[in-house]
């Protein structure tokens, strides 16, 4: 699959060590209109500490439109480079640069920052994601140890107000701090073990130190318990979008159902015990969602047959025509992207008269029903600045 010409809002250069790239950029994913700061400091670090020479294989952890690990591939092509991140959309433009700019990635894999297996590289580099959560941020870190090859490095940078907590991290997990620089707003360590011998925690659980609390929710008159997890919104409560499409889905509905940027698993887990569905599906870019959701799903519903499917794009379901009985999705809008973006190719995967639930906020769900094509409005409700619209499929649909 192409990445969709859509989703790509510019084409920016980078010159590093005498090699001239070219990236194509999103409003899709973080710095949509420029490198980011942080990350061309880290690459000036890297060329002038990081003992290019030496490094035979790159590690790209958060990989975003995979800046830092191309770049160091286009200086050093002889070396091996693997990409991950938690968001399938970032994996993807990330191999969509590695092909601008004919570069060949060994891995890319949708990944937790903190499940990541071992992998060794000579060199791992990270434009860490500031509101992954501390607990995250640490296990990161204690984690480096087991991707890294013996004599090799980590290099991450991070915005100035996390300096001091990764200052502790580092210490705490062992690392030297071989060289470091700060700016304003950024801070750059290029950390290696002290104890070479060390070996990372085995962090393979599906929540791991994302883990934040569980809790007991109620929502559209059921009762039902939840893990949430650092990263994401609605820790503590549904937002209204997800109440207000709780109140209004159909206690009848049936089948196979799939949900689509499912959050901490509010509505999914609300809906499952309100209906009979047989299996679910959760589809979405952000791999976090998608495992506590199944998480929640399984604690709330545990006969459910649940299948998690990671998916760049909201077509992207790998479902075939007239999968499902039922789709619930948050809308998920992206500057200067039509509001129903993948929805044709996402409608066919509904069955004939399958049912189409879509919350978001009230002005987004209007542009969203402006464009939409072959559904006719069963429900419709609006509360404190959002909608949720009850959808069924027509026969031209």
């Amino acid at each position: 699959m192409s990445f969709p010409a859509e989703l790509i809002n510019k084409r920016v250069p980078l010159n590093f060590m005498g090699e001239r790239l070219f990236f194509d950029l999103s409003h899709a994913l973080f710095s949509s209109y420029k490198i980011d700061d942080g990350s061309r400091l880290l690459l000036k670090t890297l060329a002038q500490h990081g003992n290019l020479p030496e490094r035979r294989s790159f590690l790209d952890v958060g990989s975003g439109v995979g800046t830092l690990g191309l770049a160091l591939k286009k200086a050093r092509p002889e070396a091996e480079l693997s990409i991950c991140d938690r968001d399938a959309l970032a994996v993807e433009m990330s191999l969509h640069n590695a092909g601008i700019n004919r570069i060949a990635v060994t891995g890319a894999e949708t990944a937790l920052m903190h499940c990541l297996k071992n992998r060794p590289s000579d060199l791992v580099v990270s434009n860490v994601p500031a509101k992954a959560g501390t607990p995250v941020h640490q296990a990161f870190v204690s984690g480096l140890t087991g991707l890294l090859n013996p004599g090799g490095i980590a290099a991450l940078v991070v915005v100035s107000p996390l300096e001091e907590a990764f200052r502790r991290f580092a210490a705490a997990a062992g690392f030297e701090i071989l060289y470091e620089e700060k700016t304003a707003n950024h801070l750059v360590l290029h950390l290696s073990p002290a104890d070479p011998e060390q070996k990372s925690e085995d962090r393979h659980e599906e929540l791991g130190a994302a883990f934040r609390r569980r809790g007991d929710f109620e929502m559209a008159g059921e009762k039902y318990t939840l893990e949430t997890v650092y990263g994401l919104p609605e820790f503590d409560t549904p937002a209204y979008g997800t109440q207000t499409a709780a109140s209004i889905a159909e206690k009848r509905a049936s089948g196979r159902v799939l949900f689509v940027n499912p959050g901490q698993g509010h509505l999914p887990v609300c809906l499952a015990r309100k209906a009979s569905y047989n299996s679910a599906v959760v589809a979405g870019r952000d791999l976090l969602q998608l495992k506590v959701t199944a998480r929640n799903l399984e604690l709330n519903s545990p006969e459910l047959p649940v299948e998690v499917l990671p998916a760049p794009f909201p077509e992207g379901t790998g479902a075939m025509t007239g999968s499902f009985d039922s789709i619930c999705m948050a809308l998920e809008t992206i500057p200067g992207v039509s509001p129903d973006f993948g929805m044709p190719e996402l409608g066919k995967t509904l069955k004939p008269k399958g049912e189409l639930l879509v919350h978001g906020k009230s002005s987004e769900i209007h542009l969203f029903l402006k464009t939409l094509k072959g559904f006719e409005l069963r429900g419709n409700k609006k509360y404190r600045g959002f909608r949720a619209v009850h959808l069924r499929k027509t026969d031209q649909g």
